[in-house]
């Protein structure tokens, strides 16, 4: 997560994951466009299967791609996170007096997937900010 608004009353952390987005991106342009140079060329059947995998890559890329901010602001008492995908967007609220800490998640060990989680004082479970 990068911070882009820091000051004594509020913060604004994003997280915007270019490298999935620019990923399945690229493969969702390329591979159409090799489907269709297979079905000009006569194979019908290896150009339909890359078509059809190019609209794999296309859900994978609609259920994947997240991008989510987290507004901390003490005037409002308020901890939002907030996201946007291709399907829409949606939040959550917090008062922020419920934060107890905020956390560092790891997964698939010391540096493979990371992601910011909060501790709140209604329950045990913590609350992560993006869904990696």
């Amino acid at each position: 997560m990068k911070t882009i608004l820091t000051s004594p009353d509020q913060m604004v952390l994003d997280e915007t994951p270019w490298d999935f987005a620019l990923l399945f991106s690229a493969f969702g342009l390329v591979l159409p466009g090799v489907g269709m140079d297979l079905l000009l060329a006569g194979q019908f059947g290896l150009g339909l299967a890359t078509i059809a995998f190019s609209l794999v890559v296309g859900a994978i890329h609609a259920l994947v791609v997240r991008r989510t901010r987290v507004y901390l602001n003490r005037p409002l008492d308020l901890l939002e996170i907030r996201w946007r995908t291709t399907r829409g967007d949606g939040s959550q609220r917090y008062p922020l007096s419920n934060l107890r800490n905020a956390t560092l998640q790891t997964m698939g060990g010391e540096t493979w997937t990371r992601r910011l989680a909060f501790a709140l004082d209604h329950g045990n479970e913590q609350q992560p900010a993006t869904s990696t």
